[in-house]
Formats: structure tokens, sequence, C-alpha cells
């Protein structure tokens, strides 16, 4: 027997992400993780005395461990749960053929974890329509997921933003209650400005003062990173930086609720006739435009090569050891992008939101196996307090404890906590976090996720409350486009993007000049750009009427 389904179809269009004001729970700036109480407890544990196993689907790409059965935190879950998993694993490389295989085929495993990177900007309710996806709505309004709707009653970010324009909830999302965003931004070689009794730079002359003088002084350089090779486009670029200086975005962003295409305002071209002289003048990378993320992180890793670059907080430490190899005076501080004068105000920077625009599906082979009611409490603990511990850091005694003073101290490396990994010597100090953190915890999906639940070098901590004060308020939600809407905007907004990316690059590395924007902007108007923005308005008021 088949669930009814609504038809209303709905493209859940991740193009931005919401300037949301950072939860009471987080103190930015902080130097470590405290213990909070965000959620509830609402799970009556086990949540089932059957014997249920749930196959999962979840990609790994680890050097230590082949599945993730090997994670202690699955164990605990099941312990806890009395649900048994499965892991499906799809070969590393071909996660995505792999996971459109099984949708063709119909062979569905009951979960797929972290299902945005696979399914993509493409409908979640003409997921569940077409008997994918398995909608949680209805198990919802019968009170199987008590720690989902705590959050929902009691939040309203959470509330927002874990609905679709159709009214569905549709799938589990990603909740960082706990945020450390911005996670990426500019950072400036200090030694080098103490060394050349240079000041931090705020203005623009201020940035062209340090990267003159110490490209005069040593050849060093400016490195952003950009579009898809700068760490995968998005909300990881760093170049977006400088145009916010000239108060335009690089994309789609919206002043006052009305929805704009930086490419086509004016304070675009003037950030492109900056850039393009700074190229010229030898202060930018040659090769900025053709880094992968690898290269790009190898290439900062470099002391004799830049003054300033943009790099997400995640890599930076290994950055400095590298660094300091050779340069042991070596040291980044953290820096905002600039303004045109003191006291300007910037509306652009890397955002930060509660709900994340990741989520995990339960599929339809839940209920067609008869263990959707179970699934559904299942994940739901994640959403409690206690589960999202777990899933943040672990089994607490064994990868972390809270001290005294409620703050966390790590021992997943520890010499009592190593018999719990016999597969793997986690004190071996050639190991880091990113190496051996799918051993005990899930870091990234679906559930009551402390972001910050990671060991933090002191200049992560300051590159967040430095980037943080900047207010992003031309920030876009997550807004969702009816299947409609998403048809007519995928191929000319795609069109608009490859040629904007084109043209910034040939212009700031001098193969166009700057006034061939002007014909930019004429080929984005015959490309359909207006009705992109239309579109997105159209998205953006029905999500600002939610709950209305």
């Amino acid at each position: 027997m088949k669930k009814t389904l609504s038809l209303v179809l709905v493209l859940m269009m991740m193009v931005a992400v919401s300037a949301y004001a950072v939860p009471s729970s987080q103190l930015v700036g902080e130097p470590d993780i405290l213990k909070r109480n965000f959620g509830a407890n609402l799970t009556e544990l086990p949540v089932t005395t059957d014997d249920v196993t749930l196959n999962v689907w979840r990609g790994l790409n680890s050097t230590i461990m082949t599945d993730w059965s090997q994670n202690i935190m699955f164990d605990e879950l099941e312990a806890r749960t009395g649900v048994h998993i499965d892991w499906l694993i799809p070969p590393v490389g071909s996660e995505t053929d792999n996971f459109n295989l099984r949708i063709a085929t119909n062979d569905l495993p009951h979960m797929f974890w972290q299902t945005r990177d696979y399914w993509g900007s493409k409908s979640i309710d003409e997921a569940i329509d077409d008997e994918i996806f398995l909608d949680i709505t209805p198990y919802y309004e019968a009170g199987m997921t008590p720690n989902y709707k705590y959050l929902r009653d009691n939040y309203e970010d959470i509330a927002f933003d874990t609905i679709l324009d159709s009214g569905r909830l549709g799938v589990f999302w990603q909740m960082d209650y706990v945020g450390t965003s911005p996670w990426s931004g500019f950072w400036v070689r200090q030694d080098l400005l103490d060394a050349n009794g240079l000041e931090l730079p705020v203005t623009v002359a201020d940035w062209e003062n340090v990267l003159g003088t110490l490209y005069e002084n040593g050849g060093y350089q400016l490195l952003f990173q950009a579009g898809a090779n700068g760490g995968g486009g998005g909300d990881l670029d760093t170049h977006f930086g400088i145009f916010s200086a000239y108060d335009v975005g690089y994309r789609y962003y919206q002043v006052d609720g009305v929805i704009k295409y930086g490419p086509m305002e004016d304070g675009f071209k003037q950030a492109l006739e900056l850039l393009a002289k700074w190229y010229a003048n030898g202060w930018i990378d040659p090769d900025w435009a053709t880094y992968d993320w690898n290269g790009h992180c190898a290439a900062v890793a470099d002391p004799s090569k830049y003054s300033i670059f943009g790099l997400n907080y995640g890599e930076i430490a290994q950055a400095s050891v590298t660094a300091r190899l050779t340069v042991p005076e070596f040291k980044m501080t953290p820096i905002n992008g600039p303004v045109l004068e003191e006291g300007q105000e910037l509306h652009l920077r890397q955002y930060d939101f509660l709900i994340r625009s990741q989520y995990d599906a339960l599929t339809y082979a839940c209920f067609e196996d008869g263990v959707d009611e179970v699934a559904m409490k299942w994940h739901d603990y994640f959403y409690s307090q206690e589960g999202g511990d777990l899933h943040s850091y672990g089994v607490e005694g064994i990868t972390y404890k809270w001290n005294e003073e409620g703050v966390l101290e790590w021992l997943y490396q520890t010499e009592e906590s190593k018999g719990y990994f016999p597969s793997v010597d986690v004190t071996d100090p050639t190991y880091d976090f990113w190496t051996l953190w799918p051993l005990f915890k899930s870091h990234n999906g679906a559930y009551l996720r402390d972001s910050g639940a990671q060991p933090m070098a002191p200049e992560v901590w300051e590159c967040i409350a430095e980037w943080a004060k900047i207010t992003p308020s031309y920030g876009i939600p997550m807004i969702s486009m009816t299947a409609e809407e998403a048809g007519d905007y995928a191929n000319a907004n795609t069109q608009c993007s490859d040629l904007v990316d084109e043209m910034v690059g040939k212009i700031i590395n001098g193969q166009e000049p700057v006034d061939a924007w002007d014909n930019v902007q004429q080929q984005l108007l015959d490309m359909g750009i207006e009705d992109c923005i239309a579109i997105q308005q159209q998205a953006y008021d029905r999500y600002m009427a939610r709950g209305n």
C-alpha cells in the first residue's frame, strides 16, 4: 500500500546561505568547547526491541579504515537504540555514479547519508513523489520525532529552514547549533608585516601598501580562492571579499529583500579594475585560477610565496606547521576584505547559519520493508542532546570527557583510549584529527551538531572572531524553486555563471580590457539574467512568507 503524496514539486536550490543571528549558546572566539544544552532528550531507549537492521549508504575516503563499522560511535549508537546498521559504501571516486545507479535501478538503501552531495539541487519533493525519499512529515505529526519537534518548536530559525515551500518537512537537516562559521577568509603574513614595519591592512590603500611593499621586498603576492578551483566554489570563495568593498556580491545577493546579481551592478566593474591593476603590478599570483584545492593548500604552505591569501581555518594548522619547517617565525593573522575608506560597513562574507544545506534522506525502502517507524525514531535520536553529543564527540570516557569546568577534553589519542582502536595506533603523532575522526565520530551528517567539535589552533578562534565582525546582511537564505522555475532557471544561470567566471579571469589576468565588461553585461541580458533574477526573487519572497 502506497502513501498519498503531494504533487507540489520544489527544487532545493542551495544557491546561498542566510545570515542568521549566532545562537545564544555560541561564544564567538572562545578558546574551548563548552558543554551546552540546546536540545532535549525525549527518545525512549531502545527505540525497538525487535531485531532491526537498517542499510545505510555513506561514502568513505580514509587511509586508516575501510568500513564505518570500525567507528566505535556506531557501536554505542546500536547499544542505545537497538538498531543495527549494515553499511553500503560506494567505491571512492564513484559515489555519484553509484548513487545514481541505485536510484535508476530502485536498489535503495534505507538511508542515504549526506544526500545533497549526490542528489544535488534536484527537487526533494520530486524524490518523495517518485517514492525515492520518504517524507518525514506524517511521522513527525504522529509524534515519532519528538526531539526534532522540540527544536522546531523552540528555535524560530530551525522551524523556518526545516520546511519546504510545499509545506513538507521532507528530510532530516544538519543543525549546527554551535556554529564556527565563518570558516573561510583572508590571512596576512604577520611576520612579514612586523619585519617591514607595516600595520594590518584595512582600506584598499592599506592593502596596496602591504601588497606593494612585500612584493618589492621579497616577491610576495596575493592568492585568493575562486570558483571551482577554490575549494568547491560558492561560499568557500574568498575573492568576493574584494568585490564586497564595492558593495556588490560575486553572484546573487539581496539588499532590503531585493535580489541583485553582482556582475550587473556598477561596483563589479570597479572591483575588476582594481584586481586587474594589482595583477598588472605583479601583486597577484599568475596561477591563481589554475590551482585545485590541494594545489591551493600546498601553495599557501610555502612561506616564500604570499603576503595575503585566502584559506579555510581547517587547513590553517597544517599550513603553519609546514611553513615553519623552513621559516620558524611564520605567522598568519586573519583579516577581513578591504574597505574603500575607514568606517565603511561591509555586508558580505562567508556566512553562518543554524540549518546547513546538507541533509540525510530516509528512503521509500523503509516503508516497503516495514522499518519506517523504527527508522524515524532512530534518526530522531540524532537530534536529542545526548544523541547529538554522541555524533559530535564520540563515546564519553573513551574519546572525550567534560572536565570540572565543563570544558571538552579530547581523549582519542591517549594510551587509555588506544585499546578501543585495535586496527590503528591512534597515539602515532603523525596522525592528526582529520585522519582519525572517522574512527570515533560522525563529523558530517544530519544531527544536532557541534561543528566546533575538533581540536582548534588559537588562530582558528582568532579568525572566527575577526571574520564574524562583518554582518552578512546581504545573504540569501536556503530558498527553494518550483520545478517549473528550476527548468527555466538552470540553463540560463549556468551559461551566465560560466561567462562571468571566464571573463573575470581574463580581465584580471589582462587578456581582456576592463571595458569589455560592458559587453559582458549585454551578453548576460541576452542570456536571460533578468529572468534568473526574477525567479530568485519569487523564491526569496516565498521563503520570507513562510509561516504567515
